[in-house]
This record gives C-alpha cells, sequence and structure tokens, in this order.
C-alpha cells in the first residue's frame, strides 16, 4: 500500500498557460495541498510570491534566501529578478 506523499514537486508547471491559467492552478495547488511541502521551480516569479520561502539558485549556488516579503524590502537578486519582470514590489 502506498501511503500519500508529503512532498509536492513542481519543475516549471505553469510556464506555458497564461497567466490566469497560472492563478487557478496556483488556488488549486494551495487549497488541496495545503498541509504538504510545495517545493516549486519558477522562472515566472508571480508564482512564488505567496511561498514561504524562496531560494535564489545561480550556477548552483545559493544567492538569496528568506520569504519573498523580506526579500523584496531590500537590494538584492530576487528584488531586481521581480523588478525586470514588470513587478511592481512597491504593492506587495
Amino acid at each position: 500500500m502506498l501511503r500519500p506523499g508529503t512532498i509536492l514537486v513542481l519543475d516549471e508547471a505553469a510556464s506555458n498557460v497564461d497567466w490566469g491559467t497560472d492563478e487557478v492552478m496556483q488556488r488549486v495547488i494551495r487549497e488541496e495541498f495545503a498541509n504538504k511541502t510545495i517545493i516549486t521551480v519558477a522562472h515566472r516569479l508571480r508564482t512564488i510570491l505567496d511561498s514561504d520561502l524562496v531560494v535564489v539558485l545561480s550556477e548552483g549556488r545559493i544567492l538569496e534566501a528568506g520569504h519573498p516579503g523580506k526579500l523584496l524590502t531590500s537590494p538584492g537578486h530576487f528584488r531586481l529578478l521581480c523588478s525586470t519582470q514588470g513587478i511592481n514590489i512597491d504593492n506587495i
């Protein structure tokens, strides 16, 4: 017998869908897997803004890690990446 897993790994799960579909997918994932650990690999940063922890990687190295809200309040890689994707960091 298999028991339900406690970790869900999503690797660019919403990379080929429009923003509306992405938002629906994220809402359903949060609701259905509320008590699970979710690891999300994403280049579309809007997908991970409500995460508990963000880890910014480059060439296999951790550049930054922390709560997205905190990372957005100080200059750094995550803030710059969000800015380049047109995310209004002042409203988050």
